[in-house]
């Protein structure tokens, strides 16, 4: 074993830098290298370390070369398909992942089953229920109306479960009518509470728990009472052994939202926090999901000084999305992964680098009959160089990682996790 290069190249990695974000314009290498270096490390993987065979599995995918910024519509074709085989493998050195899949897509499960092992925690997006205010007798009485019973999927939850994934899914919490009047109703009465509090007990039983999503709970003048009712959520599942995770909105210059202040005084009562840092624009023409946003929401909702504590910053989940938006002209609609590959092999695209964003934009025009200008279409779609740079600003804060629509991700993506 002495001299064996992959010994040595394990050795020199000890005090390699992570694999950065190239701006050159080098050709693009394919696989086939990375691929038959992988087959040897195979071969002769018993002579190295766990550790040392991770490292030097970093350093051949760092070599692909295809974490860049100067990328190409070719590059993506030729590659989005390929990963590394052992999909047990972890490389995104945080200390957890979290991954919503969506029910509306067959392909989010085969996705979520393919790669559950670099996952911690699965969350399907099954469970809304709805909050009504009903005239009983003159009075207003609170209905609940819980939907999604139909969507769930025991045999897609005990498969990823056998691969040591925790499935906790998402349900949101969604007031009819006015928000303020509903929200109101629930928060003012502990009658209501309760009753909001067992049917949330009842849906978490066949699961280790839920990530609630409180909609409109934190644009509510008196916070107070929203945090009242989390503390007391938390405390009746923990009764039943049940874990809690929180999704809240990302930060917006001049919302008077979730803040510093409500973060520590519900961080003790919650199994995570989840930022959902995606969605900037919100359907308008713009970036995404901007990295000093990101940074802004840690600071602004979780507050750095917090993330000095290991167990704290491991409850914070910063979501990266796999999903973007097609624009065209001034109209936005979803991007899935596999409509933007099919966009990119059927029209001629333009890739180009947001330094200040981080992300890249795919930009056509279409041409319609008797239009000599043609109408352009911006595809605003996550990229291994933008994923990339997320990961790190989560690495930096030491805190964990949601991915937004596993099963809108490109193949290649999950190497990066």
């Amino acid at each position: 074993m002495r001299g064996s290069p992959f010994i040595l190249l394990a050795l020199s990695l000890s005090q390699a830098s992570e694999p950065k974000i190239s701006t050159g314009k080098s050709k693009i290498a394919g696989s086939e290298p990375a691929d038959a270096l992988r087959l040897e490390i195979e071969r002769s993987g018993a002579n190295l370390t766990s550790e040392e065979k991770k490292e030097v599995l970093e350093q051949i995918d760092s070599e692909w070369d295809l974490i860049k910024e100067v990328i190409t519509s070719t590059s993506i074709l030729q590659n989005h398909m390929k990963f590394f085989k052992d999909t047990t493998i972890r490389r995104s050195r945080v200390a957890k992942v979290l991954g919503f899949v969506t029910p509306w897509s067959e392909y989010g499960y085969a996705m979520a089953e393919k790669f559950a092992k670099k996952f911690d925690i699965l969350s399907p997006t099954w469970f809304e229920l709805k909050l009504r205010r009903r005239d009983v007798n003159g009075k207003k009485r609170l209905a609940l109306e819980l939907r999604g019973d139909h969507l769930v999927s025991p045999e897609w939850k005990t498969a990823v479960e056998s691969k040591g994934c925790s499935v906790i899914p998402r349900l949101l919490i969604d007031p009819e009518g006015s928000i303020n009047k509903t929200w109101g109703q629930i928060l003012r009465s502990r009658k209501a509470q309760e009753k909001v509090t067992e049917k949330l007990v009842q849906v978490s039983e066949p699961f280790e728990g839920l990530l609630l999503e409180l909609y409109g709970a934190w644009e509510l003048p008196r916070k107070s009472e929203t945090v009242a009712f989390i503390k007391r959520v938390a405390a009746s599942f923990k009764t039943r052994n049940k874990k809690v995770l929180l999704a809240l909105p990302p930060y917006r210059k001049g919302s008077k939202g979730f803040t510093y202040e409500h973060f520590l005084k519900i961080i003790d009562d919650v199994d995570g926090i989840v930022l959902l840092t995606i969605g900037y624009s919100d359907s308008n023409l713009g970036a995404e999901s901007p990295v000093n946003w990101v940074e802004q929401t840690l600071h602004e909702a979780v507050g750095m000084k917090s993330l000095e504590s290991r167990e704290i910053a491991e409850k914070v989940m910063v979501v990266v999305s796999f999903q973007g938006t097609h624009y065209r002209g001034q109209q936005g609609a979803e991007l899935s992964g596999r409509r933007f590959i099919s966009l990119l092999e059927n029209h001629t695209c333009a890739i180009h680098w947001n330094p200040k964003a981080m992300e890249h934009v795919a930009v056509y025009k279409e041409k319609e009959s008797g239009d000599s200008g043609g109408i352009l279409n911006m595809l605003m779609y996550p990229t291994l160089a933008s994923i990339q740079a997320r990961l790190r600003v989560c690495r930096a804060a030491g805190v964990s990682v949601g991915v937004w629509g596993v099963g809108q991700g490109l193949h290649y993506f999950f190497d990066l996790l």
